[in-house]
């Protein structure tokens, strides 16, 4: 009677984790779900190598802020992040106003920066940026942006993410040109319409409301979802386009 109750109990046992481990594995899925259907940095890639003549450089960022609920230290959760992303584990690099940790990870030739900074016991701060400079990185750059976050979506975290293109057009033509050219050929993708607007001697950039990107970012007393800019660089003597959205986060 003894043995036969004690069966019963491992069998229970079983049972919960089983479950526990299925329940994990539907939530990990339908976050895999949910974000497949966001094709919006596939759009991004695929406008910029229509536009640039050079190897095409792809950056994308998540950032974010994290609570700690008194479950886990950050370092903790820091480690326990970067595991689940399959990234190399945080070392400390930074111990003076705030904790930082960090870790660099090369992924099928894709770069992946993680940035956790430690604001106080209850709060830090994560960046994770992904950086690719060849077309052929595509597939795994994708597959690499729904995994990361679905982590984050796992998380609860509070983390936006942006993205921006950038390469070079050969042929030498100003730079308004060259941006009335990328304007022109965007408009064939998406509807949008200029709210800001920056040009100096050597640059010249457009930013605008484009409601089917849906990011929503406030700038004033408007939203904004996209931007490019026009850079000439006078020692190729070629003009380096970056489109970015909501906004570019990389030096044009």
């Amino acid at each position: 009677m003894y043995i036969k109750r004690e069966i019963i109990k491992v069998l229970l046992l079983v049972f919960s984790i089983g479950v526990i481990l299925i329940g994990l594995g539907l939530n990990t899925s339908e976050a895999q779900e949910s974000n497949k259907g966001d094709k919006r940095l596939e759009s991004l890639i695929e406008w910029g190598k229509e536009l640039v003549d050079t190897p095409l450089k792809v950056v994308v960022k998540w950032q974010g802020e994290w609570s700690n609920e008194g479950k886990k230290s950050t370092l903790e959760v820091a480690q326990q992040l970067a595991i689940n992303m399959e990234l190399s584990l945080p070392q400390v690099v930074s111990n003076t106003d705030h904790v930082t940790y960090r870790s660099i990870t090369s992924v099928n030739g894709i770069t992946v920066i993680f940035h956790w900074q430690v604001l106080s016991e209850e709060k830090s701060y994560m960046i994770v940026t992904l950086e690719s400079h060849e077309a052929s990185q595509q597939s795994s750059l994708l597959h690499l942006q729904n995994r990361i976050q679905t982590q984050i979506n796992l998380m609860n975290m509070k983390a936006e993410w942006n993205a921006s293109v950038q390469g070079n057009v050969i042929e030498g033509q100003s730079i308004a040109n060259t941006m009335a050219d990328v304007e022109t050929k965007l408009q064939s993708h998406l509807e949008f319409s200029q709210v800001e607007s920056y040009q100096d001697e050597m640059t010249l950039s457009h930013s605008y409301r484009a409601p089917m990107l849906n990011f929503n970012l406030v700038s004033g007393d408007h939203y904004m979802d996209l931007q490019t800019a026009v850079h000439h660089d006078e020692i190729l003597g070629e003009n380096r386009i970056t489109i970015g959205f909501p906004i570019i986060t990389v030096e044009f």
